[in-house]
């Protein structure tokens, strides 16, 4: 186990070899002993301690509470103080600053090492704090996002962005890819030179062998350091400062794409970022599906409108009057013909039925012969007549986009067609009544010739006429 490092800042020498020599009695590592704000910044380059013990009163421009209140700002450890005095008016300066605690000399051991066991205590709970809460804050932005964005790019960039903003990673990167695996869409933050690169790569179709590793595994998570970064790839740079882990962004059983995370190497086994990323990943997985659903919802209703479109174009260049109607036999689409019967606009038309829109008599036998084609589920041909006109009309079952049943009809007036017919029928019916006159005038006349040939021979004469039948 490694030795919590303590960097002492106290100006006299005697006291600071004594608190050196207690403090590696009792475990600590002690980093360096300053005796000014200079040394103090100069012991820094050295090593990053884990606690200041701070004496209040120090040589040179600055005393300790001006410096305590520095490593507060722009530093993350804790500072103890060490003073001599117990003045309210230091105590309510160093209060300002939030100590870890207080040791007034002479110190005792007991009490030095309480308040510094107290002080590592309090400071590593409060990184665990702030730790936690920035990870729910990336979770949250990450949630706000994945219901927010319109595009596959939009979620890529955002949530490197949140990553970078709020987790403080140095770098991330997210990449995707389409159903059948080819490169999709891009987006990184903290690495934009190095990773234009690394994207030409993915377009021209080559593949880094952490995604290739995580194509032919199981696995959710792959983790990129000194020790095992892709020969030739472009991201090397990123480190050894920081590792990488690359996840899998699935949902159900298809890979979507895969999060790139530069992260420390004290958080690669740390359970809490390990369940943030888990979080996200199904977030993400979940958001680009619904985005994939989404363009393909709109490529449908696009082409489906387009048929619409090119239905009702079809209806409208028609002479026939056409209409749709739904299972409660109610309009849902008609063209101009339809409108012109009615003599009403389109919008008082539609989402009514034949009751509202004909009188009694016709509306019933309308609604009948509709029914009739949704109980046989086959054309209905017939004729009718409206007023004084003659209509054809072709019904036929269609369906719906709901599953359901509904009633499709071209009607066609035929009002000359009947009227021509009906005039043929009477000149027909007069020239098979002048035909059979003739034809009884001719019976007639081979009956008188056959009684004239029959007086002729009686009298001893000749036959006068040829009788043909």
């Amino acid at each position: 186990m490694s030795k919590n490092k303590i960097l002492i800042v106290e100006d006299e020498r005697i006291t600071a070899e004594d608190l050196k020599n207690t403090l590696e009695n009792l475990g600590y590592e002690v980093t360096g002993i300053a005796s000014s704000a200079d040394t103090f910044y100069k012991c820094l380059e050295t090593g990053i301690p884990d606690l200041v013990l701070m004496d209040i009163y120090l040589k040179g421009d600055k005393d300790g509470i001006e410096l305590a209140s520095e490593i507060k700002n722009n530093h993350n450890f804790p500072v103890i103080y060490l003073t001599a005095f117990s003045d309210p008016n230091i105590l309510a300066r160093a209060k300002v600053t939030e100590p870890f605690g207080y040791v007034l000399k002479p110190f005792q051991e007991r009490e030095l090492h309480s308040n510094i066991e107290m002080a590592l205590h309090k400071n590593s709970m409060e990184k665990r704090i702030t730790q936690l809460n920035t990870i729910l804050k990336a979770i949250r932005g990450v949630n706000q996002i994945t219901v927010r964005v319109k595009t596959p790019l939009e979620l890529l960039q955002n949530t490197c962005d949140i990553l970078i903003s709020s987790r403080g990673f140095s770098s991330a990167w997210f990449i995707t890819y389409d159903a059948e695996g080819n490169f999709a869409h891009a987006a990184s933050a903290g690495i934009a030179q190095c990773f234009e690169t690394f994207k030409l790569q993915l377009q021209g179709g080559s593949k880094p062998q952490c995604i290739q590793h995580l194509e032919t595994k199981n696995d959710l998570v792959y983790t990129v350091n000194n020790h095992t970064k892709c020969d030739g790839c472009s991201l090397n740079e990123l480190f050894p400062k920081s590792e990488v882990i690359i996840l899998k962004i699935k949902y159900h059983d298809s890979v979507l794409g895969y999060l790139g995370v530069s992260i420390p190497p004290s958080l690669i086994d740390d359970e809490e970022e390990l369940a943030l990323f888990a979080e996200i990943t199904d977030d993400l997985g979940l958001a680009l599906n619904n985005l994939d659903q989404q363009k393909r919802k709109e490529i449908a209703e696009e082409s489906l409108k387009d048929s619409e479109e090119q239905y009702r174009t079809f209806m409208d260049s028609t002479s026939d009057i056409a209409y749709l109607k739904d299972e409660n036999l109610a309009y849902v689409m008609i063209n101009v013909n339809q409108q012109e019967f009615f003599g009403k606009p389109n919008e008082e038309i539609l989402g009514k039925t034949d009751l509202e829109l004909m009188t009694p008599e016709y509306a019933s036998n309308c609604r009948e012969s509709d029914k009739a084609v949704l109980e046989t589920g086959k054309m209905l041909i017939r004729n009718e007549m409206v007023g004084n006109k003659y209509y054809e009309t072709r019904k036929f079952p269609v369906k719906l986009k709901n599953g359901s049943t509904g009633v499709g009809a071209f009607i066609r007036e035929i009002t000359e067609q009947i009227i021509s017919e009906k005039a043929v029928q009477v000149k027909t019916a007069d020239i098979e009544r002048f035909n059979n006159a003739m034809v009884d005038r001719e019976l007639k006349m081979i009956e008188l010739k056959k009684e004239i040939n029959g007086l002729l021979y009686v009298a001893g004469k000749k036959e006068k006429y040829r009788i043909v039948e």
